[in-house]
């Protein structure tokens, strides 16, 4: 039986503390609630979330010497992640703390050890393998981590393997700038925003054609839009798909790590796009439909 193709994930590995209040919140007051930790950061949750669809996945990532940093990799490791991940000695696990609500969630983040992440850390043997090569956009848009996103990214075109990016945040990216940011990719890459990323990185209200200009600018866009599924472009075609309808307890987080996840896993075994995007918005479901966040 020949083994799944390896997507290699270049990126933040935090812990998240999830927050999801069971009422409103309370000013200046207490607020019942459920809080879990749950191992997070984008390029941890698109490699575990490959592992979990049956693909092969690679993280490489920095993390802390310490419980958090135990925690993230021991839960990779049991999800069959193959976790190329430094221990930082100097620095604490990055933390997220997300307050989750009906239709959005809110985070409070500190990078910690992720921050750090350089081209050393890129260490023998990361590329072994690799069919795809999936960059966070956290690595691009910190000035700390640019090197090693940039270093992968290249390293990458040289081998021949396709290239991916998430472009990860509006805030950070409406800060650095659409023209800067678009500058760093690659001549061709697939581009995963979200509907808001793709409205500032292509000047444009409209989600089609802001996933048409810059299908044109990259070669290929998937544009997540929550409920509202998602839309493909190459600059010439463009594809609309449904989101997979979700009942009982809704839960965002990580849903767009797992489309993107979805749409890779598809990719490398091979699949046709329209078959891409169909598993692309069946993982997300999941995702979305999941009773309460990862635990381990």
């Amino acid at each position: 039986m020949t083994r799944p193709a390896t997507v290699v994930v270049v990126g933040d590995a935090l812990v998240d503390v999830v927050v999801r209040p069971l009422e409103s919140v309370q000013p200046g007051s207490d607020t019942a609630s459920t809080i879990r930790w749950r191992s997070g950061g984008a390029a941890a949750n698109v490699a575990r979330a490959i592992a979990d669809q049956g693909g092969r996945a690679r993280l490489v990532a920095r993390v802390g010497d310490d419980v958090a940093g135990t925690f993230l990799t021991d839960s990779l490791h049991r999800h069959g992640v193959a976790a190329h991940v430094v221990r930082d000695p100097d620095r604490s696990t990055g933390t997220v703390v997300a307050l989750v609500g009906a239709d959005d969630r809110d985070m409070l983040t500190d990078r910690g050890a992720s921050a750090h992440l350089g081209p050393g850390d890129l260490r023998s043997g990361w590329l072994d393998d690799a069919a795809h090569v999936h960059v966070s956009g956290y690595a691009l848009l910190s000035p700390t981590t640019r090197a090693a996103g940039l270093h992968a990214m290249q390293r990458a075109r040289e081998a021949g393997i396709p290239v991916s990016v998430d472009p990860a945040s509006a805030a950070p990216l409406r800060r650095i700038g659409a023209d800067a940011f678009l500058t760093m990719l690659p001549p061709r890459v697939l581009l995963t925003p979200n509907a808001d990323e793709a409205r500032i990185l292509a000047g444009r209200e409209d989600v089609e054609e802001a996933a048409s200009c810059l299908g044109a600018r990259t070669g290929e866009v998937l544009v997540s839009r929550g409920a509202g599924g998602v839309v493909w472009s190459d600059g010439r075609t463009v594809l609309r798909r449904s989101a997979v309808a979700v009942t009982g307890t809704v839960d965002p987080v990580g849903a767009g790590d797992a489309l993107v996840a979805g749409l890779l896993t598809a990719r490398v075994a091979g699949h046709p796009l329209e078959v891409q995007l169909d598993e692309a918005l069946v993982a997300a479901g999941r995702a979305v439909g999941r009773p309460g966040p990862w635990t381990g």
